[in-house]
C-alpha cells in the first residue's frame, strides 16, 4: 500500500457535476435501486470504501469471473 497523500481541493463547492456516459448512469441506477441508495450517495459510498481498504483501481483490476465460474462449477 501507498503512503496516503493529502490532496486538498482549492475551494469546498456546494455541488458538482461529474459526466457519465448514458449507459453508465443506467447501471448505475439499477445498481442503486437493487442495494437501496441513491445516486447521489454512490460516489461518496464508493469512496469512503476504497479510502477505507486502500483499494487500489488501477493496480488491483482483475476479471474474477473465468475464477467465479469454476468456484461454481465446483460447488
Amino acid at each position: 500500500m501507498t503512503d496516503k497523500v493529502t490532496i486538498q481541493p482549492k475551494s469546498k463547492p456546494e455541488k458538482t457535476t461529474i459526466s457519465i456516459s448514458g449507459e453508465t448512469s443506467e447501471r448505475l441506477e439499477i445498481y442503486c435501486r437493487a442495494n437501496g441508495i441513491l445516486r447521489k450517495e454512490f460516489v461518496s459510498l464508493a469512496l469512503e470504501y476504497f479510502e477505507r481498504t486502500g483499494f487500489d483501481l488501477k493496480s488491483n483490476a482483475f476479471d474474477y469471473s473465468p475464477l467465479e465460474k469454476i468456484i461454481g462449477e465446483l460447488n
